[in-house]
């Protein structure tokens, strides 16, 4: 876990100072967050097999949303899945605010990509 982190954090520092390769970062990126390690996928079922699948409720208050909640209107603790999502989007806005330099049209271009890759994968039998 700890090394995904750091493996994920430099993703978006390279592409920080390195501009012209900020979209193989946003590549990887990218694919980290589209395409799941089989080994993660299988821990965060197990995870949720063994917490019980309680049912998240998003609150919004004024446009922010708040932490959260159980039905009952308990806090719900992040898992460390969620972190490495968490620091995979937040590198992601990095490159891409690098990436912006270099080529106006990434962030169209990754939406674009994200898209299709969702739409194909909910055609899919998978």
């Amino acid at each position: 876990m700890p090394l995904l982190m750091v493996c994920l954090e430099g993703l978006g520092k390279l592409a920080q100072k390195f501009p012209s390769i900020a979209n193989t970062s946003i590549h990887c990126l990218r694919d980290f967050l589209c395409t799941p390690s089989p080994i993660l996928f299988k821990l965060h079922r197990l995870e949720l097999d063994k917490n019980g699948k309680e049912h998240i409720m998003k609150v919004t208050l004024q446009g922010k949303e708040l932490q959260g909640l159980t039905e009952m209107g308990v806090p719900v603790k992040s898992t460390p899945f969620e972190k490495l999502r968490d620091a995979a989007i937040e590198n992601l806005c990095v490159a891409l605010e690098a990436a912006l330099s270099v080529e106006p049209h990434c962030v169209a271009a990754l939406v674009g990509s994200v898209s299709n890759r969702l739409f194909t994968a909910e055609t899919s039998d998978r």
